[in-house]
């Protein structure tokens, strides 16, 4: 029903807070899995994601330059993120905030996907379960190699 990449990156953006590796996961997905349209639901999820990774390590002008235009895609695709287990109208009232908190200056802090669909919720816990994760979500990220982790320091892949 739903993509395995798609679950991979609802467990990262929940579980670890790894918002580098949910970019990962889905433009993969993205890239190999569908037509590649830039205006897509899974481009408008991967920049929130993106967009968050900025907004925690403090790189506002991207952070805000990620969370707009993450707002126009998804603003496009409500039916689309329905389809995938969420709350549309709670989804973009949540992205609606993070815009304004960049706005203003507020404090990074880690928010939650508005899952709807009991079936999805049930898979990310039992793949949270899989992975040897608790079935609780993450809050805050201190490890320096998520919160920074395109630095090359912290890259394996380089």
């Amino acid at each position: 029903m739903y993509p395995k990449q798609y679950l991979e990156y609802l467990y990262e953006f929940h579980y670890t807070r790894d918002y580098f590796e949910c970019h990962e996961v889905l433009e993969d997905f993205w890239k190999n899995e569908t037509e590649m349209k830039r205006n897509s639901v899974w481009t408008g999820l991967i920049q929130l994601a993106v967009g968050l990774y900025h907004y925690r390590r403090g790189n506002i002008v991207g952070a805000k330059k990620l969370i707009d235009s993450c707002y126009e895609k998804l603003w496009k695709h409500q039916g689309d993120l329905i389809q995938l287990g969420l709350s549309n109208q709670r989804l973009i009232d949540l992205i609606s905030t993070i815009q304004y908190q960049i706005q203003n200056n507020v404090p990074y802090k880690s928010v939650d996907l508005p899952i709807v669909n009991k079936k999805l919720q049930d898979r990310l816990c039992r793949l949270a379960i899989q992975k040897d994760n608790q079935a609780e979500y993450a809050y805050q990220v201190s490890d320096e190699r998520i919160v920074h982790r395109h630095l090359k320091e912290f890259r394996d892949d380089i």
